[in-house]
């Protein structure tokens, strides 16, 4: 985990980043000191179903695994990978000496090159996708399903043509002269494959947002009272842009910014509707077989 305070012209911006799911759980297992004098009322302990199950049980979850309707979500996300996808050329699989995983029938000849490894192709494309942790407490549960369902075909579609997809997920929201910024790893260049299940509960359980990410931020140095209130404000699509190109020093111009539910036009109701909505939201449309899509919906 690491913890940094920038300061511009208008605001004081605190970042904290995970470098993934598990650097997320050992970080909130060691019980970091809670903010008491903005977060006297923690909302990541209330006790309403609204936020979910138990801080605890939350925490468990980001190891342990959250399977509450997975095997719909990996079953309509498997006929959804059957749309457009293409042979991938990313990466090419070598051997070597040392590094990568031992093929026992090279090991058993004595062979000494036995150990296989995937480099990454020199001429696959980069692309890095932002994915927003938060949405509106109006939002559907099928909005929200149905947009990660979308944002994971889209990751794996674009690794299949060819892409090294970066998958980084925040939450960004402002009070007044201050910002918080956290950011969590779910997918790097150097992984092979996206891992679904690891995937899973952080775009699809309310949980994470109402008990994992508000400890989080009660858990941070902030400053400005009204945070106790209302744990900040969401940016709107364009301010998140904005906001995002100004941060992140490696921001290219092809990223991919998938905001909230509503505002990337995820209805809930028909999954490939949703997604073809998606896509077009983001101007991907050359990189997808859309009338395979349409034909779904129909």
């Amino acid at each position: 985990m690491r913890k940094e305070v920038k300061e511009t012209r208008n605001s004081r911006i605190y970042n904290i980043h995970f470098f993934n799911i598990t650097d997320l759980y050992e970080y909130l297992k060691s019980d970091p000191r809670r903010n008491t004098s903005i977060f006297s009322r923690p909302a990541s302990l209330n006790p309403k179903e609204f936020y979910g199950v138990p801080l605890d049980q939350a925490i468990d979850y980001l190891i342990d695994g959250y399977n509450f309707g997975l095997d719909n979500f990996l079953t309509t996300s498997s006929d959804l990978k059957k749309i457009g996808i293409e042979e991938n050329n990313t990466y090419r699989v070598v051997r070597s000496i040392h590094g990568g995983v031992p093929l026992a029938s090279l090991v058993a000849a004595g062979v000494h090159d036995c150990m296989l490894s995937s480099q990454v192709d020199v001429e696959a494309r980069a692309v890095n996708i932002h994915f927003s942790l938060s949405y509106p407490a109006i939002t559907k549960d099928d909005q929200i399903i149905n947009r990660g369902l979308a944002t994971l075909f889209i990751v794996q579609a674009l690794e299949e043509k060819g892409y090294i997809v970066n998958f980084n997920a925040f939450q960004v929201s402002k009070n007044e002269d201050e910002m918080i910024y956290i950011t969590v790893n779910l997918k790097q260049p150097s992984d092979l494959f996206l891992n679904m299940q690891k995937c899973y509960y952080p775009i699809r359980a309310k949980e994470f947002l109402r008990r994992i990410l508000f400890r989080v931020l009660e858990s941070s140095d902030v400053e400005n009272r009204a945070w106790g209130d209302n744990y900040g404000k969401s940016l709107q699509e364009d301010g998140l842009k904005s906001f995002l190109e100004k941060q992140n020093i490696n921001y290219l111009q092809n990223d991919l910014i998938i905001s909230d539910p509503i505002n990337m036009g995820i209805v809930g109701d028909n999954i490939y509707r949703d997604t073809l909505t998606m896509i077009k939201k983001l101007k991907i449309e050359d990189e997808f077989d859309l009338e395979s899509l349409i034909r779904k919906m129909r």
